[in-house]
């Protein structure tokens, strides 16, 4: 026995044990209790003997061989435990859950036990101040039984269904009478039957309601005006389902429509400002093919008129390719004046209206010249209506777009380093946070000078800066040393132009830097790979399409950041070997190799802190390499995305002991 534990075992609990209790019993996390209980013998002793009506939560997101132990103990000696969070705890069973339906929970998180099909009886404790509940992707089936049971909590305020099937026409129906209270429903990826209609008109108070990825093949009665958020992204919704939305709930001030390719635009033109008594001010119209450029310009000016005095407006127009510089004349034109309510009216006075983020990724048929516009537009003199008392008016409409603090134009080529600084000489990049400009095309004249007035014009707001194959030089890394000291995100993969000198400059003056992307065929790592060691508080890095990267080049920059480093992703670096896993910082929770054809696994199972490790396209991995990683790291999940490894060899990997059958669930979910 050591020293430092002589001295922890027999100094320490010489302690009163009535001293001992009054400490323990300030305690309220189980976590720390349990922390307590490895202080000593004495003290292990006297927390098991004890009742400790301080502990309100327990906490067990992962698997551990003692976890079911541990419930049946807090159960029996904490007898105040308010918050149980179990999520993930494959582990776990019936029993386990039933060990605590004695306690008054206010907040119960069981989601992912795939070994639960019910929960225990209403008429437990567990049920009675119950505010939040979580069963999502539980094989608990949407039944009659389960509304009941969950009716019993009437102060349930929030609830989470996700991934369950139905089994009952009739529950949604059942939930609503019992839980008329709701605030907060997740049905996102539920299976639905088929049947006339799925009606939410019950749930007079809610506020939140998901269905993104939800299998529905029916009509929908939306809830009551109190609706705030509605996520509706990768659904089976229509337009005319949309429509009845808008015409039902006219407090909705979020709505995700991402992914609903049956989305054809009719929804968007039937969008009427005199019928929201709110405003949209968060919109996502993403992935939809569909939709013209005409509907969502129509579309994106009601929701400015509807909002003039919104703090912000964030919308999102990534992925649809059928946009053009139209959408951005929505905004970039200042608002006409539009009849408001008289409630709205007393509120406008001189705050002005904000987009704070802006997306038009793969949106390829924007022009230039919308951008441009954004930095001429002038706010307009107020012509007076009727609808509006006098002297609530203000002078003069405002602009609908002063600040951009995010700007996301990734892959789209018809814009140039040429739109950015005419915005940033206009100043609306002053409050810029998040800029994406990945495969930026550099204007003809003077490709440098764009990007140096946008770094000048954000300054110290600027937190992430992604340039993947841009054309850059010293004079623009220097920039943005100089400017961004703020920056903690940084992806420079691909640049043409860029050098070891300038980009290793830029430790000096960015410190808060902690997340790197670097690589391409054109970005020379230097010999010995020494100078790459002036990145050393990295939390996060990534090296792609290094094909002539060697261990020895790539461990320096490893050691520099063994104490800090957390995620670390390899793609495309095929020279890299076995060496480099054994260099990796011990305490490194995620690992991603891609493309690495000479790494085949050994040393993964050195990294016993590694939570996930994802091998797409790495066939030389072995069978007995990844087996001996999965033993070891406990908590670990596992992705295989090559074509050589089936199902069947996953299920190999962890079929024979001491692996135990909760990985394949892990794995596999």
């Amino acid at each position: 026995m050591s020293t430092r534990e002589e001295t922890s075992d027999l100094n320490m609990p010489r302690l009163p044990d009535d001293v001992l209790t009054r400490v323990f019993a300030e305690l309220h996390d189980m976590r720390d209790l349990l922390c307590a209980s490895l202080v000593s013998h004495a003290w292990r002793q006297l927390i098991d003997e004890g009742q400790w009506s301080g502990i309100c939560e327990i906490h067990c997101h992962r698997y551990t061989c003692s976890a079911s132990v541990g419930i049946q103990w807090a159960a029996a000696h904490c007898q105040s435990i308010s918050h149980a969070d179990l999520s993930h705890c494959s582990a776990l069973g019936p029993e386990d859950l039933a060990s605590l339906s004695h306690l008054p929970l206010k907040g119960c998180l069981i989601a992912d036990w795939r070994t639960i099909s019910q929960l225990p009886s209403c008429q437990s404790a567990m049920f009675q101040k119950l505010q939040l509940l979580d069963i999502s992707y539980t094989s608990i089936p949407l039944s009659t039984s389960l509304a009941i049971c969950i009716g019993h909590s009437s102060t349930l305020r929030r609830l989470s269904l996700a991934g369950l099937r139905c089994t009952d026409k009739t529950f949604l129906l059942k939930l609503g009478q019992h839980c008329p209270r709701l605030a907060t429903l997740n049905l996102a990826k539920s299976i639905w039957p088929r049947s006339p209609c799925l009606s939410f008109g019950a749930f007079k108070e809610l506020w939140h309601l998901s269905i993104a990825n939800a299998q529905l093949e029916l009509s929908l009665h939306w809830p009551s005006a109190a609706l705030r958020a509605a996520d509706l992204q990768n659904s089976s919704i229509c337009d005319a389902q949309v429509i009845s939305m808008f015409q039902t709930c006219h407090q909705l001030s979020s709505l995700s429509l991402r992914g609903c390719h049956k989305i054809n635009g009719h929804a968007l033109d039937s969008f009427d400002i005199l019928s929201q008594s709110s405003r949209l001010s968060t919109v996502n119209l993403g992935d939809l093919p569909q939709i013209s450029s005409e509907v969502v310009e129509s579309f994106l000016k009601k929701c400015c008129h509807a909002s003039p005095f919104e703090t912000e407006l964030q919308i999102n127009l990534s992925a649809s390719g059928r946009l053009d510089d139209r959408c951005l004349q929505a905004l970039a034109e200042p608002l006409q004046p539009a009849p408001l309510f008289s409630s709205q009216a007393a509120h406008i006075n001189d705050v002005s209206s904000l987009v704070t983020s802006l997306s038009l990724e793969d949106a390829s048929a924007i022009e230039v010249e919308s951008l441009d516009e954004n930095s001429q537009s002038s706010p307009l003199q107020h012509q007076q209506t009727d609808t509006v008392p006098q002297q609530h008016v203000p002078d003069c409409m405002p602009s609908c777009l002063p600040d951009i603090t995010e700007l996301a134009i990734a892959d789209t080529s018809r814009i140039s380093s040429h739109a950015l600084g005419a915005l940033a000489d206009a100043g609306r990049f002053n409050r810029l946070a998040a800029l994406d400009v990945n495969f930026l095309q550099a204007a003809a004249a003077e490709p440098f000078t764009q990007l140096m007035a946008v770094f000048g014009a954000a300054g110290a707001s600027l937190r992430v800066l992604k340039m993947d194959c841009c054309r850059v030089n010293d004079l623009i890394m220097s920039e943005l040393g100089s400017c961004c000291a703020g920056l903690h995100t940084l992806s420079v993969v691909g640049c043409r132009g860029l050098t070891v000198e300038a980009l290793t400059s830029l430790p000096r003056r960015l410190r808060m830097l902690t997340d790197l992307s670097v690589g391409g065929a054109m970005f020379a790592w230097g010999r010995d790979g020494l100078d790459m060691a002036a990145f050393s508080q990295l939390t996060c890095l990534k090296i792609a399409r290094q094909n002539c990267l060697s261990d020895q080049q790539l461990v320096p920059l490893l050691f520099a950041n063994r104490r800090s480093l957390t995620h670390i992703t390899l793609a495309a670096c095929s020279s890299l070997t076995d060496g480099i896993l054994k260099a990796l910082p011990l305490g490194i929770s995620s690992v991603t190799l891609s493309c690495c054809d000479r790494l085949t696994g050994k040393g993964l199972h050195q990294l016993q802190n590694m939570l996930n490790l994802r091998l797409p396209g790495c066939t030389a991995i072995t069978l007995q390499n990844l087996r001996a990683a999965v033993i070891v790291c406990q908590s670990l999940r596992v992705f295989i995305h090559s074509a050589m490894h089936n199902i069947g060899y996953i299920i190999m990997l962890f079929k024979t002991p001491p692996v135990e059958v909760y990985s394949i669930h892990t794995l596999l979910g």
